[in-house]
């Protein structure tokens, strides 16, 4: 059982999560060749990031809802699955050679920010594995929750071609002496063969 007051705030995540997958579909709907194998690593890393995030708290959310929850065990699984999939990303932004460095920096600092998640959430679920009624495990979750939805909203936002003027977009835009750009902006300059 969950501790009190906790059925709301999953219902209400669950609410929120589906919404923002049928967002991130229209999104994807409108720019599909964003989402294809032919885009490029860093605007295909920004619908992935984001739709895992969303799933992974559609998914909890609803699985926390059931009336024998079992939701150490849950978040154990999602968390894992979560963590393959930022490996995956990793593994994808090493491949794509023609990404530009900065953007390439902000794709690794996403994921491995995303994994730090992905990590907190099993280490919570094992916690609440162990001790179903954990009260302070389960609050726990609750922030990783919010978390990934403001993560996966920044993400579906820079796909959706929007600028970032957050501190980490304008660290990497300084540290490369490029400015403040838009997404799309980088996903051009992606496209656009660099010179020595």
């Amino acid at each position: 059982m969950l501790p009190d007051g906790y059925g709301d705030f999953f219902l209400a995540t669950a609410t929120v999560a589906g919404a923002l997958i049928g967002l991130l579909f229209v999104a994807i709907s409108v720019h599909p060749e964003g989402a294809s194998r032919s885009a490029r690593s860093t605007t295909r890393l920004r619908a992935i990031a984001a739709l895992s995030a969303f799933l992974d708290t559609l998914v909890l959310s609803l699985l926390a809802l059931r009336p024998r929850p079992q939701l150490g065990d849950v978040a154990v699984t999602l968390g894992a699955l979560g963590l393959v999939a930022m490996a995956t990303l990793l593994i994808l932004l090493a491949s794509d050679r023609p990404t530009p460095v900065g953007p390439r920096i902000r794709g690794v600092v996403l994921v491995v920010g995303q994994a730090v998640l992905y990590v907190l959430q099993v280490t919570d679920g094992v916690a609440l594995s162990a001790r179903p009624d954990d009260a302070a495990a389960v609050d726990g979750l609750s922030v990783v929750v919010i978390v990934l939805f403001v993560l996966g909203i920044g993400r579906a936002w820079e796909f959706a071609g929007a600028d970032n003027p957050g501190l980490l977009g304008t660290a990497v835009a300084t540290a490369t002496g490029r400015g403040v750009r838009s997404s799309a902006e980088d996903d051009r300059s992606e496209a656009t063969p660099h010179r020595p």
